[in-house]
This record gives C-alpha cells, structure tokens and sequence, in this order.
C-alpha cells in the first residue's frame, strides 16, 4: 500500500512537496433542459457527455488508479468517499457541469464579477474561464448526493448544490475545491492557495489538500 509522506496542519494536509427571457417552456424545451443539466459534465476543462439517467457507469480515478469509492455502498449524507483499487464495488462517480447562483458557470474575473472564489484570494484570476461543477454519484432511489467535506476536510456525501464543499472547478485534472479554497484566503490569509481533492492512502478517506500532489491530486475518468 502506497503512502505520501505529509505533513498534517489543520488536517487539510500541507504537504512538504509542491503545486430576453421567456417566462414560459414548451413541455419539450423542459425535458431538454433537463437532461442537458444532468447530462455534460467537465472534466479537466474538457466537456464529456455522461448519463443522462439516475445510474452512471464511470468511475474517477487518480494517478494512482484509486478511485472515488462509497464507503459501504453508503447512499446517505455523511457517507465516507474512499481513494479504492480500481474495480471495486460501489465507484459509479461523474463529474457534472453546474451553475452558482450570481456567478454562473465558470470562474468569472471581470472588473464587475469575480467569482465564485473569494474576492482577493487571487483564485478567480488563476483559473478564470474553468467550469465549476459537483461531482456526483448514483444514489438511486433517492436525491442526487455529491462529494463534499467534513469539518476537517475530508471526502463525505452531501446534498449537491448545498453541501459544503460540493463545488469544484476542473483544470488540468485538479479539482479544486471553492469551500476551501476561501477557507485558506479568509481564515488563514493564504493568497493563491487552492485546495485539491486528493487520495492520499489506498482505501481510506478521499480529503482535500493544499498540496496539490501528481498522482494523488490529479484524477481522470475511466
């Protein structure tokens, strides 16, 4: 079993090593708008058709082809968001484009509207342009859940669009998650310091790192 050697400060682990519009639609236009809302999806700044159903097939693995896991075919918010061997049970993941309300889609840096990272951080400017998105598994038979965090950062299923730390933006393989990512700004005054989301250690929690590490940090679809 591989391991990044860390260190753990804040347990968000700093590592050593570095990184006109119409009122109404026509029934049709409503199911179109649907399923392109549950249908593409980003991945790395690159646009990939996914399901357009409650079951997805992919699975979302890093350098270390240790995928996106649910702990115990957990559905449920709180659920624990493993780093698993590829073909396990249980990693049906996507990455879905979404929008936040005031910002919209992507990471906006315009004398008008910086966001969706907080004013100042230097964040907007760096990944101006990326799609913001959820990363979503199946949950059939109930809401949609997402991957988000816990109070010390590590990978939990959330309600999307309202869980803390659903939102990440795609680059280069990096998801970088928005909650925190303002955490290291507002809390810690770190400017230019992103958060990634990284499996660190075979079969255990999924967290969200400042170190920004190849390999545990970068994740492709499969």
């Amino acid at each position: 079993m591989a391991k990044a050697s860390s260190k753990n400060v804040r347990y968000r682990q700093n590592s050593s090593r570095s990184s006109s519009k119409r009122k109404l639609f026509q029934p049709l236009e409503v199911i179109a708008i649907a399923l392109i809302a549950i249908g593409v999806g980003f991945l790395g700044g690159h646009q990939y058709q996914g399901s357009s159903h409650a079951q997805f097939t992919s699975r979302v693995c890093n350098g270390k082809n240790w995928c996106l896991n649910r702990s115990g075919n957990g559905r449920l918010d709180g659920t624990h968001v493993l780093a698993w061997p590829n073909g396990g049970s249980n990693e049906n993941f996507t990455m879905i484009a979404t929008s936040i309300p005031g910002c919209g889609s992507f990471v906006q840096n315009t004398p008008k509207l910086q966001c969706p990272f907080a004013v100042g951080s230097g964040l907007n400017a760096r990944y101006a342009g990326d799609p913001i998105n959820e990363m979503y598994t199946d949950t059939t038979g109930i809401a949609y859940k997402c991957v988000g965090t816990d109070s010390v950062g590590k990978g939990i299923l959330l309600p999307c669009g309202s869980g803390t730390g659903t939102y990440m933006i795609a680059h280069n393989g990096y998801f970088i998650d928005r909650y925190w990512s303002n955490v290291n700004y507002q809390t810690y005054h770190e400017y230019n310091t992103p958060s990634f989301l990284c499996g660190f250690f075979n079969q255990q929690q999924v967290q969200f790192s400042n170190s920004g590490q190849s390999g545990y940090c970068t994740w492709q679809e499969k």
